[in-house]
């Protein structure tokens, strides 16, 4: 869910991975031509490693080990032929001790690499309900601002608050509580398509974000957001309803902080309204002309006047 943001190592397209694959191929002979070319001194054998790290991280962890061995092969083949003073013997057993160590060193940086990831998307992602956090929204949502921007296509924020939450802690406890929570990110997955995105920016406060959405298909995505977390919390016995603040920009502010404020600030009137309810708007080059223009001469006003 949390794409290419918190999620685990993303899948490597097909032509990609040729492309890793090709590289890696390269480098391996061209260590192998190093080694074998420079004769008996210097030993280049250390540099083996390198295609294989290289597989590890680009590929995964079965190409990174078949290099580590691969590599060593490689090697031995050149020593026994430059038939050095060295027996033969001790030549292969070098070999295979190198190989070992080279596959050591691969299952090691594979684990870092792994590691790496998980706390990247812990990171960026809501622990309790797997969704991203607010840290995770404001990223994608700043990309998503710039890639409207360049493309001229209208988007759309939708921001949800649970209404009566406490009252599900108040009587039933935190842990009741986390399974609203829970639920409510599970009905909101349920609800999007592939490129939208969705967040718990803390306590019981929801958003998604809607790529290349006008307001009439945001709108019907709210409703049907709203009516659908009603009827999965109605078990709670709480009347745990969902107060939601639909924001559609035809036009796109300075920044995604100001865009999510106006949908918050929806969000609220549809809590001033009676709750369980949407409200929405649409914003457009006026819009933000008109708040540039409050916000100057607010500006202007607080300055001090000369007497």
């Amino acid at each position: 869910m949390i794409d290419d943001i918190v999620s685990e190592r993303a899948p490597v397209s097909r032509s990609r991975k040729l492309f890793w694959a090709a590289i890696v191929i390269v480098l391996l002979f061209a260590v192998a031509a190093l080694h074998y070319y420079s004769g008996k001194h210097p030993n280049f054998f250390i540099l083996f490693l390198v295609p294989s790290l290289v597989a590890t991280y680009k590929l995964g962890l079965g190409p990174g080990l078949g290099l580590a061995i691969a590599g060593p092969a490689l090697g031995l083949t050149a020593d026994l032929t430059l038939e050095l003073d060295t027996p033969k013997t001790v030549v292969i057993f070098n070999a295979l001790l190198r190989a070992a160590v080279f596959v050591m060193i691969v299952v090691g940086a594979w684990r870092i690499s792994r590691q790496s990831e998980v706390l990247r998307r812990m990171s960026y992602s809501d622990e309790l309900t797997g969704l991203g956090n607010r840290r995770a929204f404001l990223q994608r949502g700043a990309e998503g601002l710039a890639r409207a921007r360049r493309s001229n296509q209208a988007w759309s924020l939708i921001f949800v608050d649970l209404d009566n939450f406490k009252q599900v802690n108040d009587r039933r406890g935190h842990k009741a509580g986390d399974q609203v929570l829970q639920r409510t990110a599970r009905v909101i997955l349920k609800s999007l398509r592939v490129t939208d995105f969705a967040a718990r920016l803390g306590g019981d406060e929801f958003a998604v974000l809607l790529a290349d959405t006008r307001d009439s298909g945001a709108l019907l995505v709210a409703e049907k957001l709203r009516n659908q977390l009603v009827t999965e919390l109605k078990s709670f016995n709480c009347n745990v309803t969902a107060s939601v603040g639909v924001a559609t920009f035809s036009a796109s502010p300075k920044n995604f902080e100001q865009a999510l404020a106006k949908a918050d600030e929806l969000m609220y009137e549809a809590k001033r309204g009676g709750k369980n309810g949407v409200r929405q708007r649409e914003f457009n080059e006026e819009d933000w002309k008109q708040q540039t223009s409050d916000s100057e001469a607010n500006r202007m006003g607080s300055l001090p006047t000369e007497v």
